[in-house]
């Protein structure tokens, strides 16, 4: 850089910081821009272009700023770092412009103007006051483009000096997927699954050199008839806002001769009057029956009795058994609470009947006072949640629209939670 023009990047810095902020925009247009700064002034006969001259772009409340840091300018010229904000940005389309009301004062502490400049050339100043106003600027497409006016007072001449800066951001990463996995049960099913990847908008995913699929999320499940013994390959290639990461293999190889023992899903535990733990867990196809904690059990419930202690978690293991086999375990856990009133003298103060129904449920709380109660299915799914402040009154809710099968329903009391169950029988 040649020393004559020093003193006019000081300008160029100084001016570029005061201008860049307002409200929300989006974070992709933020970070920091890289490109070339022109300086130009007519009084001074200078048109002067510096590269590799980066600004960031960077939220601040209440709006937006450009932070620069400290810049060593050489010959005994520094910019301080310094943070400026309050510009309005507004959008237009897929632009974005960049406009300030009024102009901003800055002061720089010392200036030495190298030789060969006109009346001031080997002079140095001290506290020079500047005023910067933003001419015009926009983001669009990951380019930074400003027109800024400086003006410094020197010797009481006001010197003008035009800025312009072009810079780019930088494409953000778009990782490739980690963990990717294939799976084919029964040759009829595949599925495969990955851990998610850092700035992905959505997945492609393609078999074999096939036709792409394109999903948000994984697993990605698809349905073929596959050749037993034959391997397949998925290619998932993350796809992110402005780029694409490079694709990620994973294979399996279809049997058609064994079949998958899985495990169980929709578990729940619940524990009643911390004396009965109630295991239940959705149906499995091909089961033969389940084990809980090593114990086989035919159907999908499993009751424990024994004194539980209040506050302790429990836990419990459910497998399920096939003629093939047995899956890997699922873990289960609930936790005992017998708190002041007996879990078992409360729940006998609140009826609820007639049970089994066909849809008409009746709450009678007695002498207690609930404050919420909650219908839930085996699978732990909220079927109905109603928040309340009553006592002596009889609650009625319809379970009519539901399915028939085993629910339960949740009151909270001032005295403690009753969890009962109730059966759902057909009309």
């Amino acid at each position: 850089m040649k020393n004559v023009n020093k003193f006019l990047l000081i300008f160029a810095i100084v001016a570029l910081a005061g201008n860049m902020a307002t409200a929300q925009v989006p974070s992709s247009i933020l970070g920091e821009y890289t490109g070339a700064l022109n300086v130009n002034s007519s009084l001074l006969g200078l048109d002067e272009t510096f590269y590799d001259v980066s600004m960031e772009v960077k939220e601040s409340s209440p709006n937006y700023a450009l932070a620069v840091a400290e810049t060593d300018l050489g010959g005994g010229n520094y910019i301080p770092g310094y943070e400026m904000d309050n510009i309005i940005i507004t959008q237009a389309g897929d632009k974005y412009n960049l406009s300030r009301n009024g102009s901003i004062s800055l002061t720089i502490d010392e200036i030495k103007i190298p030789d060969g400049i006109p009346i001031l050339g080997g002079m140095t100043f001290t506290n020079i006051p500047v005023t910067v106003t933003l001419e015009n600027g926009y983001i669009q497409n990951n380019v930074l483009e400003v027109n800024l006016k400086a003006v410094a007072t020197l010797l009481f001449i006001p010197v003008t000096i035009n800025i312009g800066f072009n810079g780019t951001l930088p494409i953000p990463d778009c990782d490739p997927v980690t963990n990717a996995k294939a799976q084919i049960e029964n040759c009829e099913t595949a599925t495969v699954t990955w851990n998610a990847a850092a700035g992905a908008k959505e997945y492609e995913i393609t078999r074999d050199g096939g036709n792409p699929v394109i999903v948000t999320a994984s697993p990605y499940t698809e349905d073929f008839e596959f050749e037993h013994g034959k391997s397949y390959t998925w290619k998932i290639k993350t796809i992110c806002e402005q780029n694409e990461a490079t694709a990620v293999s994973a294979s399996a190889t279809a049997d058609c001769e064994s079949e998958v023992c899985n495990p169980v899903i929709g578990e729940t535990a619940v524990i009643d009057d911390c004396k009965t733990a109630t295991i239940t867990w959705n149906p499995v196809a091909g089961a033969t029956g389940y084990e809980v904690n090593g114990e086989f059990v035919e159907g999908t419930e499993y009751t424990e009795e024994r004194e539980f202690e209040h506050g302790v978690e429990y836990r419990w293991e459910i497998v399920t058994v096939c003629e093939s086999g047995k899956s890997e375990p699922v873990e289960v856990k609930a936790a005992g609470d017998c708190e002041e009133q007996s879990i078992s003298e409360l729940a006998n103060s609140v009826s609820i009947y007639p049970n089994p129904t066909t849809g008409e449920l009746t709450i009678d709380n007695g002498e207690l006072t609930i404050e919420n109660v909650e219908i839930f299915d085996l699978t732990g799914k909220t079927l109905n949640n109603c928040q309340l402040s009553t006592v002596n009154c009889q609650l009625k809710t319809d379970i009519s629209h539901l399915p028939t099968g085993v629910y339960f329903v949740r009151i909270q009391t001032e005295n403690g939670v009753i969890t009962k169950k109730i059966i759902k029988s057909e009309l």
